[in-house]
């Protein structure tokens, strides 16, 4: 087995015993995400704009309009506000997406990792969950399982080569 195809399998382990935690914070964003557009959409519908004056001293002559395209400054600052929160909603769109793509990602890793995972029972399925899901040293797990350092290694990459090995299989065909 190469090496690389070890450390993916290892990260889809790590990242299957960590998801619940990943999900619930992945979750979190899109709710504030979710909330942050509601309140953009709120302020554009309201045409909720607080424009600062432009504060001149009072001048008693005679005024004329110097704006090129016939737009007053609260027209300008107006179109300026708005197209900014437009930006800035797209932009939170956008975030959204990603992490629903990740969200996607986690829940079809979790589902092949599961499916792999599932026949493993005894001492296999309790040095999966020491070793990935509390992250324990092989010396921990060695107290644990009543193993020597050299029989967790040897017991851990059987429990890869396994999980990658349906990976293989499922290319052959």
């Amino acid at each position: 087995m190469d090496r690389q195809l070890f450390l993916e399998t290892e990260n889809k382990l790590y990242r299957y015993y960590k998801k619940d935690k990943l999900m619930e914070s992945l979750n979190a964003k899109i709710k504030l995400f979710e909330s942050q557009v509601q309140t953009i959409d709120n302020e554009l519908k309201s045409c909720s704009v607080n424009i600062e004056p432009n504060i001149k001293p009072i001048s008693y002559e005679e005024r004329v309009q110097t704006s090129g395209d016939g737009t007053s400054y609260a027209e300008r600052e107006t179109i300026r506000i708005t197209e900014y929160k437009i930006k800035r909603k797209t932009a939170i769109m956008l975030e959204k997406e990603k992490i629903l793509e990740q969200i996607d990602t986690i829940e079809r890793d979790a589902l092949e990792i599961e499916w792999k995972i599932k026949d493993f029972t005894g001492e296999l399925k309790t040095l999966l969950e020491l070793k990935y899901k509390k992250r324990y040293g092989d010396i921990k797990i060695g107290e644990e399982l009543h193993l020597s350092q050299s029989q967790i290694n040897k017991r851990k990459r059987k429990l890869i080569q396994h999980i990658a090995g349906w990976d293989q299989w499922g290319k052959i065909s």
